[in-house]
């Protein structure tokens, strides 16, 4: 080979791959700056309490109501019919739930209105369930616009100044509790 062939070759190389390699990089970081970066995404991983355990999973034995403009949702087994009741005295609001043999109801009202209400004095355990703290009374009777009957146990919590009363009249304080567990409030 030539001496002054040599030299043009190796500096002909040499650019060449400096070249390539800025290509390289160039395409390198654009790929990256193109592709969408991965969203993390975080979520709650606390156990609940054994308490707020629910046998009530989502799912096709249940529905779910949800009331807009109490804030609230609920699980509830198929076979149960909601009916909602709206009472004139005092802007209270009521929902039956009800299957052949079991009944519980959910009263909602004023904080201010409920001086005479369970949840005042008198409640015999704090349980939490869902996040949410109850009021727990036992065996009592509930009368609500000259109606009257036994009740199994109350659960009562209080928000954004509204009083939430769980009446559980003829179902089970198990069944009754795994439907409050399912209770949230909307934010």
């Amino acid at each position: 080979m030539r001496k002054g062939f040599a030299l043009p070759l190796i500096l002909l190389i040499i650019v060449f791959s400096m070249i390539a390699v800025g290509i390289g990089y160039f395409i390198f970081t654009s790929k990256q700056t193109t592709q969408p970066q991965p969203t993390t995404i975080t979520q709650s991983t606390s156990s609940p309490e054994p308490a707020t355990k629910s046998s009530l999973v989502a799912d096709e034995s249940q529905k779910t109501y949800t009331n807009e403009n109490y804030l609230f949702s609920f699980n509830h087994p198929t076979d149960f019919v909601v009916t909602e009741k709206p009472n004139i005295s005092g802007g209270q609001f009521t929902i039956e739930l009800k299957n052949q043999t079991e009944e519980l109801v959910l009263d909602i009202q004023a904080e201010s209105s409920v001086p005479n209400w369970p949840g005042n004095t008198g409640y015999a355990r704090v349980k939490t369930l869902n996040s949410i703290e109850w009021k727990i009374f036992s065996k009592s009777n509930y009368c609500d616009a000259g109606q009257c009957s036994d009740t199994s146990v109350i659960y009562r919590t209080s928000y954004k100044n509204n009083s939430y009363h769980f009446i559980l009249r003829t179902i089970s304080e198990k069944k009754g509790e795994d439907l409050i567990s399912t209770f949230k409030f909307l934010k």
